[in-house]
């Protein structure tokens, strides 16, 4: 008895792989990742997205009050910074001010300066839910203070005394359809707003508890 079988095209399938992880270079060698420039982006993309992965539309406007809609949930925290860092970059009033609020800290870095990754803290919150047939709703609001550390490099380390700090609000609304007998909960859409409110001071002061 002969037993013959159809050859299946093996399918690629994209991993992401930690930081901490290394690849065998046995691995290495032997897949080769074709490139071209021309189809980089295009490729990136559809990278992106078969791994689950979207870029943050939040990174692409210089609008100060902007509004964005998707099927899968947005990361409030990481939105926020994602808006602020873009809005310092790109847009001229903002980036003049920030310039300007960051011109110490750079002078004293004598060129050993880069814009620094931003740190995102939830200032305030407030979240209300809503059983509304046949959706489960929940809204929330936040007040998030952005804190970009000024980073000044020098031989063996760096210093980080100065601080700009952005304040943004966000509206946070999630609404959820009800599948099934069990009236499971599967995301219907995800609404974030996010709100420049300007660059803000804060300090740090010792707490009197007499």
């Amino acid at each position: 008895m002969r037993i013959t079988a159809r050859l299946i095209k093996p399918r690629i399938i994209p991993l992401k792989i930690d930081d901490h992880i290394i690849v065998p270079r046995q691995i290495v060698r032997a897949v080769h990742l074709p490139f071209s420039e021309l189809q980089f982006n295009s490729d990136f993309e559809r990278l992106l997205h078969a791994m689950g992965v979207e870029q943050s539309p939040f990174g692409e406007t210089t609008e100060l009050d902007v509004t964005f809609s998707r099927g899968r949930v947005f990361d409030t925290k990481l939105e926020a910074g994602i808006f602020a860092s873009n809005l310092i970059a790109n847009h001229p009033q903002i980036s003049a001010k920030f310039q300007k609020l960051s011109a110490k800290a750079r002078f004293a870095a004598g060129g050993r300066w880069q814009m620094p990754s931003p740190q995102e803290i939830i200032w305030e919150a407030e979240t209300l839910r809503a059983s509304r047939q046949p959706q489960f709703v929940r809204l929330s609001n936040y007040k998030i203070v952005v804190v970009f550390a000024l980073h000044c490099g020098y031989n063996g380390g760096y210093s980080s005394y100065e601080r700009v700090v952005v304040e943004i609000s966000a509206s946070h609304l999630l609404k959820y359809d009800r599948v099934g007998e069990e009236e499971d909960l599967v995301l219907h859409s995800d609404t974030l707003s996010l709100k420049f409110e300007g660059f803000r001071a804060v300090t740090s002061l010792p707490l009197d508890l007499e």
